[in-house]
C-alpha cells in the first residue's frame, strides 16, 4: 500500500457532491413536492381568478413553485407579474418578481444580468420591509460569489443575510442560509464549522412539516460522516432518509441517495456493488442530459477506478469527462480530472505525464483562484520530487501547501502536508527534522479525532525511531499503531490490509536490528501473505471494474443507437407529417374548385332561366301586337315606347352574354392555374419517394455498422479468451518448476528450517497451480463448443479420488461412494470432471478436523443421474447459503480457499442442462446435490 495514498485521500477536492441539483431545491415552502403538479395547477386556477395585487402576489407564487420545475416556465409568470406590478407600482410584487427573475438570469448562466435583478430586489424588499425576501436576496447573492470562488464576499453577503434573518419570522429562509454557510465552509476546508451549521439547518428543518427538507440536510450530514471516514453515522443517516419514505418520489433524490450508498460501499471496499450503483446513476444523467451531473459522476468513478489500481479505465473515464467539461466550460471539474490524472500516471510509473498532469492543475488553481486545489497541487508535486529524490524542490512545493492550508484553517490538509515532509525528511536521512513533522501530526491528530491518519503517522514515526536505532520509541509507536487499527473499523477494509502491510514490514526491521531472525522471518511471511491477498483481490477488482465499465459503455452506445434511431423515426414522421399536410391543401384546392364550377353552374343557368322568361314574355307580346293591330296603329306613341324598353333590355341582355363570356374565360384560366398546381404535386410526389429510398439506404447502412460492431466485440472476447487461457497454461510451467525445485531440496537440503521454507514455497505453488487450473476452468466452461461422449460416472468418481489421494491420506479422511443404477452419462467428460473434482476438494478442504468423512453418492432419478455430495466439515453460516455461488466468494475471512470452486461447478452444470443445490449446517454437515441429464442432447 503506497503511503502517499495519504495524500489523495485528502486532495479528492470535492469529488463528493454536497447537496442536491440546485439551491432552488431547498428553498421550498412547508407543501411537499410530491404534490407538485396539482399545487401548480391550482395556483393557475387562483391567478385566473384574482386581480389586482393579489393576482401579482399569485403570480409571484406560481414562479416561485415553477422554478422547481422549468425556469423558463416559470419566467413567463415573472414577467407578467413584473409587467402588472409596475402598471399598479407594487413595490412587494416588484421586489419578489425581480429576485425570481434574478435566479432565471442565474440558472441560464448570466452571472452579471442575474446580480443586477438581484440587488434591485433587494432594494425593493428593503424599502416595503419584507425581512424573508430581503434575507432570501442576499443569500442568493452570496451563492453567486460562493460559485465563482470568491469565497470572502460570499461570507460577507451570508453575513448580512444573517443579520436580518436572526430574529425575524422566516425559519425557512434562515435554514436555507445555515445550509449555504455549511456549502461554504466545506468548500474552503473548515470541517467543524460545515457540520456545526448543517446541524443549526436540521434543527430548524425538524420543526417543519416539509420531509423533503429534512432529507436535503440528511444526505449533507451523511457525507459529511463519510469524509471523517465515520462510516457508521454515514449509513445511520442514510437509513433515517429511508424511514422518511420520501426518495421515491423523485428521481433525482433517488439517484443522490444512490450515489451516496455507492461512496460508502468504495470506503468499505465493496468495489463491484458500488461501481454497478454509479453506473446507474451515470446513466440516468445521460438520459435525462444533465451534463454537469454526468461529468461529476464520471470523475468519480475515475477516481474510484485509480483507488482499484485500474488505470487504464480510470484515465479513459477522465478523457471522457474532460471532453464533457471542456464542451460546457467546467472549469472546477477540469481541475479535478487533471488531478486523478495525475495519479493515474503516477501508478503507472510515468512520472513525467503525472508532472504535466499535476502542474496543470496547479496553473488552472491559480488562474481561477482555486486555494484547496492550489494547495493540493503543491502537495503531490512534492510527492512527485520525493520520488525524483529532488527532495529540496519537494520542500519548497510542501512548505507552499502548508502555508495555504494553515491560512485557510485546513488542519486535515495541514496534517497530511506534515506528513509528506516527514516522509521526504527520512529520505534525506535527516531524522530529528522528520520526528518534528510527524509529532505536530499527531498532536493535530488527536485534536482533530482522526482515527485513520493516526496510524499511518505512528506507524511511520516508528519507522523513523528504528532508522534512529531508537528501538524502545520505534516499539513503542508501532504498538500505538497497532492498537489505533484494531479499534477502527477499517480494518477489515483494503485500506486496513494495506495499514497492516506496513505494521508488519515495520516490526519485521525492528526485530532485524534486534538481531530475532526466527520472528523477523514470521513477518516476513505475515507480510508477503497479507501482500498476495491484496494483490488477488486487486485483480479481481481489477477483472470486476473492466466487467462493470464495459457493461456500462454498451448501454451508453445503446442509449446513443436508440437515440439516432428516434430521430430517424422523427424525420420520417416529419416527412409524413408535411405529406399530409400537401394533400391536404391539394384536396381543398380541388373542393375550391368544384365549388367555383357549381357556382359557374347555377348563374348559366339563372341566366337561361331569365332568357327563355324572356321569349315567353316577348312571344306573348307579339300575339298582342298581332291581335290588336289596330289597337297599335291607335297606340303608336305607346307601342315606340315599348319598343325603346324592349331595346333597353336587349342591350342588359347583351351585356349579361358578355359577362358569361368573361366568366367563362376565367374558369378557363383556372382549369390551366390547377393543371398546372397537379404538374407540381406529382414532381414533388416523386422527390418524396426518392428521400424515402435514401432513408432506407441509411437505415440498411446502419444496421450494418451494428453488425459489424457486433462482430468485433465477438471477436475482441474470443481474443480475451484465448489470452487468458494460454497465459494460465504459461504461468503453470514455472509453478510447476517451483514444486520440482521444493521436491529436489527436501533430498539436497538438510538445514531444517531452509527444508520449512521450502515447504510453505511447495504449499504456495500448489495453491497457485489448483487456482490457474480454476481460472482454466472457467475458460473451459465458457467455451461455445465441446465434445459430447459417453462416460463412465463411476471411473470419474474413482479418478478424482486418485487426483485427491495424497490429501485424503495425510488429513485420514474417510471416504465412501456409494452407486446405484446406470454409471454411463453422454456428455461433456470434462465438465464432469470439473464438476467431481471441485466438489470433492472442497469437501476435503473444509473438512472435519477430528473425524473427517466424505460421502460420494450416485443414483439415478427423473431419467438423469443425481450425484450427492456429503461432508461432516465445518460448514457455512446460513446467511452466507445464497451467496456460496458467485465468483470470488469466501465464507470467512479465515478462508483459504479463492472463491472459485463453487462458482465453477455452478457454470458447468448450467452448460450441462443440470442443477444444483447446497445445503450446509454450520460446524455440522455440507451436502451438494447435482442432477445432470443421462444424456445430453
Amino acid at each position: 500500500m503506497n503511503a502517499t495514498l495519504l495524500s489523495k485521500c485528502h486532495m479528492s477536492i470535492g469529488l463528493n457532491r454536497i447537496g442536491l441539483a440546485s439551491t432552488i431545491l431547498v428553498v421550498i415552502s412547508a407543501s411537499s413536492l410530491w404534490a407538485q403538479t396539482s399545487e401548480i395547477d391550482s395556483l393557475k386556477r387562483l391567478v385566473a381568478k384574482q386581480s389586482g395585487t393579489k393576482k401579482i402576489d399569485a403570480l409571484n407564487t406560481l414562479a416561485f413553485r415553477q422554478l422547481l420545475v422549468d425556469f423558463k416556465l416559470a419566467n413567463q409568470s415573472i414577467q407578467e407579474a413584473l409587467r402588472l406590478a409596475r402598471k399598479e407600482n407594487y413595490t412587494k410584487g416588484l421586489a419578489e418578481s425581480n429576485i425570481y427573475s434574478g435566479i432565471c438570469e442565474s440558472l441560464r448562466g448570466d452571472k452579471q444580468q442575474a446580480l443586477y435583478l438581484l440587488k434591485t430586489g433587494l432594494a425593493q424588499a428593503k424599502m416595503v420591509g419584507i425581512y424573508g425576501t430581503e434575507g432570501y436576496a442576499l443569500t442568493e447573492i452570496g451563492n453567486i460569489s460562493r460559485d465563482s470562488s470568491q469565497y470572502d464576499s460570499a461570507e460577507y453577503w451570508y453575513d448580512r443575510s444573517y443579520q436580518i434573518l436572526k430574529d425575524s419570522l422566516n425559519p425557512l429562509h434562515l435554514s436555507v442560509l445555515y445550509r449555504n454557510y455549511a456549502r461554504l465552509y466545506s468548500l474552503t476546508a473548515k470541517p467543524l464549522l460545515e457540520f456545526q451549521y448543517l446541524m443549526k439547518s436540521y434543527s430548524i428543518r425538524q420543526k417543519l412539516p416539509d420531509k423533503f427538507l429534512r432529507t436535503d440536510i440528511l444526505v449533507l450530514l451523511s457525507q459529511w460522516y463519510l469524509k471523517q471516514s465515520n462510516f457508521k453515522f454515514a449509513k445511520f443517516y442514510i437509513k433515517l432518509i429511508g424511514k422518511l419514505d420520501v426518495w421515491e418520489s423523485l428521481p433525482e433524490i433517488k439517484k443522490e441517495l444512490q450515489y451516496q450508498r455507492a461512496t460508502i460501499l468504495f470506503h468499505e471496499a465493496n468495489f463491484l456493488e458500488g461501481l454497478q450503483l454509479l453506473n446507474g446513476v451515470n446513466e440516468f444523467y445521460l438520459k435525462a442530459g444533465d451534463s454537469a451531473s454526468y461529468a461529476k459522476v464520471t470523475i468519480d468513478i475515475a477516481d474510484m477506478l485509480n483507488e482499484l489500481g485500474n488505470y487504464e479505465l480510470s484515465l479513459k473515464k477522465c478523457y471522457e469527462a474532460l471532453r464533457i467539461c471542456r464542451q460546457n466550460n467546467f472549469r472546477n471539474e477540469e481541475v479535478k480530472i487533471h488531478f486523478i490524472m495525475a495519479w493515474n500516471y503516477y501508478g503507472t510509473m510515468q512520472t513525467n505525464l503525472a508532472k504535466e498532469a499535476i502542474e496543470k492543475a496547479l496553473s488552472d488553481a491559480l488562474k481561477y483562484g482555486l486555494k484547496v486545489e492550489e494547495a493540493g497541487a503543491h502537495n503531490l508535486l512534492g510527492i512527485l520530487l520525493t520520488a525524483d529524490k529532488k527532495y529540496k524542490e519537494a520542500l519548497l512545493h510542501f512548505e507552499n501547501g502548508l502555508s495555504i492550508r494553515t491560512k485557510l484553517k485546513d488542519l486535515k490538509g495541514v496534517v497530511n502536508i506534515l506528513y509528506q515532509m516527514g516522509d521526504t525528511y527520512k529520505a534525506m536521512g535527516k531524522y530529528e527534522e522528520a520526528i518534528t513533522r510527524l509529532t505536530r501530526c499527531i498532536v493535530l491528530c488527536d485534536s482533530l479525532n482522526e482515527k485513520i491518519s493516526i496510524i499511518r503517522v505512528y506507524t511511520q514515526a516508528s519507522s523513523v525511531y528504528s532508522e534512529m536505532k531508537d528501538l524502545k520509541k520505534a516499539e513503542f509507536f508501532l504498538s500505538k499503531a497497532d492498537e489505533a487499527l484494531a479499534l477502527n473499523e477499517v480494518i477489515s477494509t483494503r485500506t486496513g490490509k494495506g495499514f497492516k502491510m506496513n505494521i508488519y514490514e515495520t516490526r519485521r526491521n525492528i526485530l532485524l536490528r534486534q538481531g530475532r531472525l526466527k520472528e523477523a522471518l514470521q513477518y516476513t511471511l505475515n507480510y508477503e501473505h497479507l501482500k498476495d491477498s491484496l494483490e488477488g483481490t486487486s485483480i479481481s477488482d481489477r477483472i470486476l471494474s473492466l466487467q462493470a465499465s464495459f457493461e456500462i459503455d454498451q448501454r451508453i452506445n445503446e442509449i446513443k443507437l436508440l437515440t439516432k434511431k428516434q430521430q430517424v423515426q422523427q424525420d420520417q414522421i416529419t416527412i409524413q407529417k408535411n405529406t399530409i399536410r400537401l394533400q391536404q391543401f391539394v384536396l381543398i384546392a380541388i373542393i375550391i374548385g368544384f365549388i367555383l364550377l357549381a357556382f359557374l353552374a347555377y348563374l348559366s343557368y339563372t341566366y337561361y332561366r331569365k332568357r327563355h322568361k324572356l321569349n315567353q314574355i316577348l312571344k306573348e307580346r307579339n300575339e298582342e301586337i298581332q291581335a290588336q293591330a289596330e289597337e297599335l296603329n291607335e297606340a303608336n306613341t305607346s307601342l315606340l315606347k315599348l319598343n325603346n324598353e324592349h331595346i333597353e333590355k336587349q342591350e342588359e341582355v347583351q351585356a349579361q352574354a358578355e359577362e358569361f363570356v368573361e366568366a367563362n374565360q376565367s374558369l378557363t384560366l383556372t382549369n390551366m392555374e390547377l393543371a398546372e398546381k397537379s404538374e407540381e404535386f406529382a414532381a414533388q410526389l416523386e422527390e418524396l419517394t426518392d428521400s424515402n429510398a435514401l432513408i432506407s439506404s441509411l437505415k440498411e447502412s446502419l444496421e450494418s455498422k451494428v453488425t459489424e460492431r457486433t462482430q468485433e466485440l465477438d471477436q475482441a472476447y474470443k481474443e480475451l479468451d484465448t489470452f487468458f487461457y494460454r497465459s494460465s497454461h504459461d504461468f503453470r510451467r514455472p509453478i510447476t518448476t517451483f514444486m520440482g525445485l521444493a521436491e529436489v531440496a527436501k533430498i539436497t537440503v538438510k538445514d531444517a528450517n531452509a527444508l520449512d521454507l521450502f515447504d510453505k514455497v511447495k504449499e504456495t505453488a500448489v495453491n497457485l497451480d489448483r487456482m490457474l487450473i480454476k481460472l482454466q476452468s472457467i475458460s473451459d466452461v465458457g467455451a461455445e463448443q465441446f465434445v459430447i461422449k459417453s462416460i463412465s460416472m463411476q471411473a470419474v468418481l474413482e479418478d478424482a479420488c486418485h487426483v485427491y489421494h495424497q490429501e485424503i491420506l495425510d488429513a485420514n479422511i474417510k471416504v465412501q461412494v456409494k452407486s446405484s443404477g446406470s454409471h454411463d452419462l453422454v456428455c461433456y467428460p470434462a465438465f464432469l470432471k470439473i464438476i467431481v473434482e471441485n466438489l470433492l476438494e472442497n469437501s476435503i478442504r473444509f473438512r472435519n478436523i477430528v473425524t473427517p468423512q466424505i460421502m460420494l453418492e450416485t443414483s439415478e432419478v427423473d431419467e438423469g443421474m443425481q450425484l450427492v455430495v456429503r461432508d461432516n466439515g465445518i460448514g457455512i453460516e446460513e446467511i452466507y447459503s445464497d451467496r456460496v455461488f458467485e465468483m470470488f466468494f469466501r465464507g470467512s475471512e479465515h478462508s483459504k480457499g479463492n472463491g472459485l470452486g463453487l462458482y465453477i461447478v455452478k457454470k458447468a452444470v448450467e452448460k450441462m442442462k443440470g442443477n444444483i443445490s447446497f445445503k450446509s449446517i454450520h460446524s455440522q454437515e455440507t451436502t451438494v446435490t447435482v442432477w445432470l441429464p443421462l444424456r445430453l442432447a
